[in-house]
C-alpha cells in the first residue's frame, strides 16, 4: 500500500478536470488583458523571507535543506517571488508588470485544518497607481468566478490603512492585541480587550464600532464617516465601489471594515472573497505598496491568491462531453479525423481500437460516460445507465 503524507492528497478523476477547467478559465481571463504567466521555484530561501513575513506567518512556514545546504521553506507565498522577479528583470519605465499564476503552497496548517499543500490561482499587478488597478483586477476575478458557473460570488472589501489609522492613537501592545483579534474573527476578544484597557472616552467608542461596520457598501460608509470622518482609506473604498458598480457588480459587494490580512505587508484596500450561499471563502488578497519598498521599488502594487480546489467545487460550469469512440476497424488516420470532428462539437473522446463494439460500451460504462460514438457511423449514442449493451 502506497500512503501519502499527511497533509496531502492526490488529485483525479473528476476533481482534478474541474481544477484544471478552473485554471484554464482564469489563465485565459487574465492573459486577454494582459496578465503574462509566471512559473517560481518550489523553495524559498530563509534569508530572504524571513524578515518579509510577521512573526505569526512565520510559525507556518515548513523548512527544508537544498543539496547545497541551503536553507529554505517550501513555497509559501508567491507574492514575494512576484515583486522578487520584477526588483530583477525590469526596469521603471518597463512597468506596470502584470503575472498570473497557478501551483500549489506550502504552509502548516491551522487546527482544526489539516491539510498543509494547497492549489491557487493568482494574479499580481505591480507598479501602477490609482484605484483603477484595484478595479481592474477585482472585477476580471468575478468575470471568472461567473464563467465557472459560480453566479453570485461575494467580495467583501476593507482597508489595512482605515485599521491602522483607526488604532493609531492607541499603544503599540494594545493595539496588537485588537488586530489580532480581529485577524482571527474572535470578536469577543476584540470587545474584551478593549473593556480591560484604559482608552478615552471617543477613542473607545470608535475602536468598539469597527466588528459592526459591515454589509451594505454605501451604509457602512455613511455610518464610517459619520464616526472617523473623511479619511483617505474611506475615499479608497468609495472609488473602488463606485466603479465596480458603474461595471453591473455592485450587488457582488460588501463592506467590512474589521477585515484584516494575515501578511502584514498589506497596505491599502484588502478583499476577501466568498462563494455567496454556500459563505465559503475562496481566497482573498489586496494592495501591499508596502512590500515593494522593502525591494527599493517605488509605486503600488496589488495581488490576489484564490484556493483552486475550493473554487472546483463549487463549479458549475460543465465542461466537454465525456465519450468513449468505438474505431470499428477504421485507420488511424480516418480515425483521428473522425474523432476531431466530434472533438469540434463539444466531446471529449476517448478513442476505443477494440474489435467489437460492445467492448467500447462497456468502456463508456465502466468510465461512467453517458455517451458512446460509432466512428464508421460517425453517429453519437446516448447511454442508458442501467443498459448493459449498446443501441
Amino acid at each position: 500500500m502506497s500512503r501519502l503524507p499527511k497533509g496531502t492528497r492526490t488529485l483525479g478523476g473528476v476533481e482534478a478536470e474541474r481544477v484544471e477547467r478552473c485554471r484554464r478559465t482564469f489563465f485565459e481571463t487574465f492573459s486577454a488583458y494582459g496578465y503574462i504567466p509566471f512559473y517560481a521555484p518550489g523553495l524559498q530561501l530563509l534569508e530572504s523571507a524571513w524578515d518579509k513575513f510577521p512573526p505569526r506567518f512565520r510559525k507556518r512556514l515548513i523548512p527544508v535543506y537544498t543539496p547545497s545546504s541551503e536553507a529554505c521553506c517550501l513555497r509559501a507565498d508567491m507574492t514575494l517571488a512576484a515583486v522578487a522577479y520584477l526588483s530583477t528583470h525590469y526596469s521603471p519605465q518597463e512597468r506596470p508588470l502584470r503575472l498570473c499564476y497557478a501551483g500549489p503552497l506550502y504552509r502548516a496548517p491551522i487546527p482544526p485544518e489539516t491539510d498543509f499543500e494547497r492549489i491557487q490561482f493568482g494574479a499580481e499587478l505591480l507598479g501602477w497607481e490609482g484605484e483603477g488597478a484595484d478595479v481592474e483586477v477585482t472585477a476580471l476575478l468575478l468575470r471568472s468566478l461567473r464563467q465557472l458557473g459560480i453566479h453570485s460570488p461575494v467580495v467583501v472589501l476593507g482597508h489595512a490603512g482605515f485599521l491602522r489609522e483607526a488604532m493609531s492613537g492607541v499603544e503599540r501592545a494594545v493595539a496588537a492585541s485588537l488586530m489580532r483579534a480581529l485577524l482571527e474573527r474572535r470578536y469577543d476578544a476584540y470587545f474584551s480587550s478593549l473593556d480591560d484597557f484604559h482608552l478615552q472616552k471617543a477613542v473607545k467608542k470608535r475602536l468598539l464600532s469597527i466588528p459592526r461596520l459591515r454589509g451594505n457598501a454605501a451604509k457602512t460608509l455613511e455610518e464610517a464617516r459619520a464616526l472617523f470622518g473623511e479619511t483617505g482609506p474611506l475615499r479608497d473604498l468609495e472609488l473602488i465601489v463606485q466603479a465596480l458598480g458603474e461595471l453591473g457588480l455592485g450587488e457582488n459587494l460588501r463592506l467590512d471594515l474589521a477585515l484584516a490580512r494575515e501578511l502584514e505587508y498589506y497596505s491599502g484596500p484588502v478583499f476577501e472573497i466568498f462563494s455567496g450561499n454556500a459563505g465559503v471563502s475562496l481566497g482573498g488578497g489586496g494592495r501591499y505598496d508596502g512590500l515593494l519598498e522593502q525591494y527599493g521599488i517605488v509605486g503600488q502594487a496589488l495581488g490576489f491568491g484564490l484556493d483552486l480546489r475550493a473554487v472546483a467545487s463549487l463549479s458549475r460550469e460543465e465542461g466537454a462531453i465525456p465519450a468513449v469512440a468505438w474505431c470499428g476497424g477504421l485507420s488511424p488516420r480516418v480515425a483521428l479525423e473522425r474523432a476531431d470532428d466530434f472533438i469540434a462539437s463539444g466531446y471529449r473522446v476517448e478513442l476505443s481500437w477494440q474489435e467489437r463494439r460492445e467492448g467500447a460500451i462497456r468502456l463508456a460504462q465502466t468510465r461512467g460516460y453517458g455517451w458512446w460514438i460509432d466512428l464508421p457511423a460517425c453517429t453519437a449514442y446516448e447511454l442508458d445507465p442501467g443498459r448493459k449493451e449498446g443501441p
